[in-house]
């Protein structure tokens, strides 16, 4: 029996004996734009390249630090790091091709590296990025659509070194909100508006934005259009308002109540903030509305009738002579003229002659409105 016990502690200490401990620190990523909720993974030679082999999943510490320990045998290996798929692995700075890192193992010394990742595959570009930006999640469950969203968030400047709370502002299209390397063709500047505020000691928030992208027809048109279609936007409000609010107030410094939720957008961003503020003011009481295209089918005009109406909810509404169609114009005071007289007196809208169906436009146009919605 006893050599037995003799030949297993043998065994044991041969199988500890065989590997060497490696450590992983990851001690730097892209600030931005390492998704809050993303996982990191470890792929190599040793595991066949998988990107997402879940024992080379890295353990979270922080925002920008990651730990993972693994046991290897002696030998030469080549390793990178991925965020789950090839498509979102670990590129140089400037976005270019990333050589393979190298491990050496000759001894069964522990070994520990730090290390700093530049860049990431899915987020090339020159990026415009001021502030506390992130994106919260790159795959949000979206069970409306059947699938996943992206979700952006902006906290203000005090939010890690202070216990205040703060309103929200939803926002749609977040990749035009905050950086131009991820807009279509400009950025409304968001972040840098609201750092100008906080440093000017005026009222700030949290801005939460929604990614759009090949969906966007269906999910910011409550209606259909008889030649574009869409009108699947009551999903994207159920999402919004019972999936996504919910998860924000409950993982960050808000203040949840309708007094201090706001809804903002434009062109059909604009129709949706429209649309779901109004319709839901018991969660939302200030209503960003820009360019909105009330074009896309006449029945909006029908809810400023059937709303329940709060009378303290307050809209700012704007659009430009220079926009492609004069039909925004006339469709906007035509809303205007109905919200009147259904008695709505936190009005406030605007026709500017120089503007233009544009990030460049609503950027302009942006801090006069959230001053005052929110001021």
């Amino acid at each position: 029996m006893n050599s037995l016990i003799i030949c297993f502690i043998l065994f044991v200490s041969l199988q500890f004996t065989n590997g060497t401990e490696i450590e992983f620190n990851i001690v730097d990523v892209p600030r931005y734009f390492t998704p809050l909720n993303d996982d990191i993974f470890l792929s190599g030679s040793f595991n066949n390249w998988s990107p997402n082999h879940p024992l080379y999943k890295f353990k979270r510490l922080s925002s920008n630090l990651f730990k993972l320990n693994i046991d290897l045998p002696l030998g030469t290996y080549q390793y990178k790091f991925t965020r789950g798929s090839w498509s979102t692995g670990e590129t140089s700075i400037d976005g270019s091709f990333f050589q393979n890192r190298n491990l050496q193992i000759t001894s069964t010394t522990k070994q520990t590296h730090l290390i700093k990742i530049s860049n990431w595959d899915d987020f090339k570009g020159t990026h415009t990025i001021t502030g506390n930006v992130y994106i919260l999640h790159s795959k949000f469950p979206y069970p409306q659509f059947n699938t996943t969203k992206s979700i952006w968030i902006y906290l203000p400047p005090d939010y890690y070194t202070s216990f205040k709370s703060y309103p929200v502002l939803y926002m749609h299209d977040a990749q035009n909100l905050f950086d131009k390397a991820t807009s279509f063709v400009g950025e409304w500047g968001i972040d840098e508006i609201l750092e100008s505020n906080f440093l000017n000691g005026k009222e700030t928030a949290i801005v939460v934005g929604l990614e759009t992208k090949i969906e966007r027809m269906d999910e910011l048109t409550p209606y259909s259009n008889p030649t574009y279609g869409g009108g699947k936007g009551e999903k994207y409000v159920d999402f919004l308002i019972n999936d996504l609010k919910p998860y924000i107030d409950r993982n960050y410094r808000t203040k949840p109540s309708r007094e201090f939720t706001g809804i903002a957008g434009s062109s059909l961003g604009g129709l949706m903030s429209f649309y779901a503020g109004l319709k839901n003011q018991n969660i939302f009481s200030k209503l960003g509305v820009f360019s909105p295209s009330f074009w896309f089918n006449s029945t909006i005009h029908e809810l400023a009738d059937s709303a329940v109406k709060y009378s303290d909810t307050k809209i700012y509404m704007v659009c430009g002579e220079q926009e492609g169609s004069i039909s925004m114009v006339d469709n906007m005071f035509k809303m205007v003229d109905r919200l009147t007289l259904k008695g709505y007196n936190n009005l406030n809208y605007f026709v500017r002659s120089y503007g233009t169906h544009s990030e460049w436009f609503w950027n302009k146009e942006f801090p006069n409105a959230f001053d005052w919605l929110f001021g």
